[in-house]
């Protein structure tokens, strides 16, 4: 996903992005897991996006309730992660 510091008003964006919606979130769920997230499998992620001075700052959290499967019995399970988000983020120096 792509964002322009334009783009973000002085009150901040409110984000919300879901399985299978968001292809964006489809691959950060691929890239962390090492598979790809299933039919049944679950995530939203909530972030308020805000300006400070030439930086960004996302507050927020991410949900997932994945299906996978055990790799000693091969039994399917549920996991389940709620992870909050908080970060600033720079820009390279030209």
């Amino acid at each position: 996903m792509k964002l322009k510091l334009s783009d973000i008003p002085a009150e901040g964006l409110e984000l919300t992005a879901a399985l299978p919606s968001d292809p964006w979130l489809r691959e950060v769920v691929r890239e962390a897991f090492q598979k790809g997230p299933g039919a049944k499998d679950e995530a939203v992620v909530d972030l308020l996006i805000e300006k400070a001075c030439d930086n960004v700052r996302l507050k927020g959290v991410a949900s997932l309730d994945l299906e996978r499967e055990c790799d000693r019995c091969l039994a399917a399970f549920c996991y389940h992660s709620s992870v909050p988000i908080e970060m600033t983020l720079t820009p390279l120096p030209d």
